[in-house]
């Protein structure tokens, strides 16, 4: 149970969900092996089962069933960071990092339309980021200034990985 309030807690207060985290894994081990010691076989399954649950469940979350990234991009700031994830299958995953506050995660679905990313669902609590951005050589720009072309003084993404081609 302490497991699931893990993620609920690290959403909080990073530090007492992974504190939370360690204290479990630490007792789960020792009951354990306590078991083992004393044969109990009953607490070795459920600590066992414990541990199985917990396996499964992170490998469920991790990238293994996901559908394959084709671009990843980051935006830092002072104290936080977006980092932007597009997938094959069209849809988007935006984690907002705060250095003192919880991570926020918003996902959806998006078009490429030559060298701009239209998000159909939207892609951030406020309008920082707007519906439509685009790619110009290995940065994606929010916005575009007067002309049509980038706004070189408006916060950009810079894309640390792609399997794009926008030249």
């Amino acid at each position: 149970m302490g497991y699931f309030f893990y993620y609920v807690l690290y959403d909080l207060y990073s530090i007492l969900g992974f504190i939370l985290l360690v204290l479990l894994g630490v007792i789960i081990l020792i009951v354990v092996v306590q078991s083992l010691l004393k044969r109990n076989r009953n607490a070795v399954i459920l600590g066992l089962s414990i541990i199985g649950i917990v396996t499964i469940n992170e490998i469920a979350r991790s990238e293994i069933f996901k559908s394959k990234m084709i671009l990843e991009a980051i935006l830092i700031d002072d104290l936080s960071s977006i980092h932007l994830i597009l997938r094959e299958n069209k849809r988007f995953e935006v984690r907002s990092t705060y250095y003192f506050g919880p991570d926020k995660i918003f996902d959806g679905k998006y078009e490429i339309q030559n060298s701009e990313i239209i998000f159909n669902d939207k892609p951030y609590s406020n309008d920082f980021i707007p519906d439509t951005v685009f790619i110009y050589e290995d940065k994606i720009y929010l916005r575009r200034n007067k002309e049509g072309q980038p706004d070189e003084f408006a916060n950009y993404f810079q894309v640390t990985k792609s399997s794009l081609d926008f030249r």
